[in-house]
């Protein structure tokens, strides 16, 4: 004799989405109907994105760095999500809060510097299900010695003996203030001569008069952890009467034009070496190497015409009709002479008179050269250019209407296929094959440019039978879901009279 079947107690309502109580499960699985169907609620992994910050940021060490995931679940709530951060290489991360209006966030300076960190963001629903999502940071090693410059005197200064003279150094460090920065000038012939205190900007200044002689300046910067580091520099105090022939250099109020050579000094005897020996700033007078038209030439030097001051080896070209550099070839060089004889010079509007390809009446061609001498290189419509397509959402298809003949891709011509059916969102494409559950921006949901909206789900659901001997199908509770829609879709039957259960739907497109 088959059971009787009764109708079972009522269930508790339940909120959308979320699971059938055990005692409720329980109370359907014990209902002794000749019908073997059960509904069942089951259980779906949580949805985790993240992002912030985007990957491959890089940050200096030290650096709160605050990373965001956005996080839902059609099953839990957020304070029943439990979440954990971790990093390669820096392991679990404590202290990091839970989901709080659908964002896990978490927030750390204790990234390691110099080196790449991977953090993972782990959701774990109630039911075990978990999701995770990554990204690449950055993080930048920060120096623990101070950077010191030294910013007075250059290199190879020089100052007269007797003379006082500002020494400055400017001092940075990541991790120690000014202030606790101690500093020390130092001469290999003086020894320590200044200790200057830091400004709030790290410079340090002393005034001083250091010696006669060749000094090495050592700077160092000793911060409040130990670490030292240095900065040198060559500086000069020059002795009166250095080379001791008897004249104080001219900056010191004597004569002598160069203090360092004692064979120049007033009255001194002319020599044909380039140098002015007597201070009479005439160069090797009444020798017989003398430059008579002071344009850094004698005749012996291969200046052809030593009455001319603009010639002389080596002298720019004028347009004078003159062989000026003295190479037996008069205004080579100039604009009005055709060095290519390509029958264009510069003054003709060659720009580039040592290539006869390039003149004014050659044509454009791709080779990253201005052939035409138009101030453009390589542009639209130029011998051997393609086809670009204009591709403005950067997703490799281009827009048929709008194209231009480049050598090469250029502003939003980047694309060589046409067929963008919506060139303003890069997933809208002939290559998408993903489904949608908005409309591409334009109303549309063809983002896979084929001319048709696909919908996704299709059928029909029903419920037929009674007495609780039920048969359904799958689908929507009544006619199929526009795109993006959220309706009814049947997901089995109950009752006496084979009632449609029920659970909304979006309907995705493309």
């Amino acid at each position: 004799m088959s059971p009787t079947c009764s109708a079972p107690a009522r269930a508790p309502a339940r909120a959308p989405g979320r699971a059938l109580p055990a005692f409720s499960a329980l109370l359907l699985l014990g209902v002794g109907c000749t019908s073997d169907k059960v509904v069942q609620q089951f259980n779906t992994p949580p949805s985790v994105t993240l992002v912030s910050p985007a990957d491959g940021t890089a940050y200096d060490e030290g650096t709160t760095v605050t990373f965001e995931a956005i996080v839902s679940d059609d099953q839990d709530a957020d304070e029943e999500l439990l979440v954990r951060w971790s990093g390669e290489p820096h392991g679990e991360f404590t202290g990091s809060l839970g989901v709080i209006g659908g964002v896990a966030r978490l927030e750390t300076a204790n990234l390691e510097g110099g080196l790449n960190h991977t953090v993972t963001v782990l959701v774990v629903d109630s039911g075990s299900e978990a999701a995770s999502a990554s990204v690449t940071v950055t993080v930048n090693d920060v120096p623990d010695a101070p950077e010191v410059q030294v910013i007075r005197p250059l290199d190879d200064e020089e100052i007269i003996e007797g003379a006082d003279y500002e020494f400055v150094v400017r001092v940075a460090d990541a991790n120690t203030p000014p202030g606790e920065i101690a500093v020390q000038m130092r001469s290999d012939i003086d020894g320590i001569f200044c200790e200057p205190a830091l400004d709030g900007l790290g410079e340090g200044r002393c005034r001083e008069t250091l010696s006669a002689g060749q000094h090495l300046l050592t700077y160092s910067a000793t911060d409040s952890d130990g670490f030292v580091s240095e900065g040198t520099v060559y500086f000069r105090v020059r002795a009166k009467d250095a080379d001791a022939d008897g004249f104080d250099s001219v900056d010191q109020g004597g004569t002598d034009c160069d203090d360092d050579n004692a064979s120049i000094f007033p009255g001194a005897a002319e020599v044909c070496d380039g140098l002015d020996q007597d201070c009479d700033t005439v160069i090797d007078e009444d020798t017989v190497c003398t430059d008579d038209d002071e344009d850094g030439y004698s005749e012996n030097e291969g200046d052809c015409d030593d009455g001319n001051p603009a010639t002389y080896p080596r002298a720019p070209e004028l347009e004078d009709g003159e062989d000026n550099n003295c190479d037996g070839v008069a205004d080579e060089g100039t604009n009005a002479y055709d060095d290519d004889g390509d029958g264009y010079s510069e003054r003709d509007g060659d720009c580039n008179d040592g290539e006869p390809a390039i003149n004014p009446a050659a044509v454009e061609v791709c080779d990253s050269v201005d052939n035409n001498c138009n101030a453009s290189t390589d542009e639209e419509n130029a011998v051997g250019c393609g086809t670009f397509y204009w591709d403005y959402d950067g997703d490799g298809f281009g827009t048929a209407s709008i194209s231009a003949c480049l050598c090469s891709a250029s502003s939003y011509y980047t694309s060589t296929y046409s067929n963008d059916c919506y060139d303003y969102n890069a997933g809208a494409n002939p290559g998408v094959t993903g489904w949608q559950i908005s409309h591409r921006g334009d109303g549309s949901w063809d983002y896979n440019c084929d001319s048709n909206q696909e919908k996704l789900y299709t059928a029909r659901g029903s419920c037929s039978g009674a007495v609780w001997i039920c048969t359904h199908t799958d689908g929507w509770s009544s006619s199929v879901a526009s795109c993006g829609a959220l309706t009814a879709w049947v997901t089995g039957c109950s009752g006496f009279s084979c009632g449609e259960d029920r659970e909304n739907r979006q309907q995705y497109c493309r």
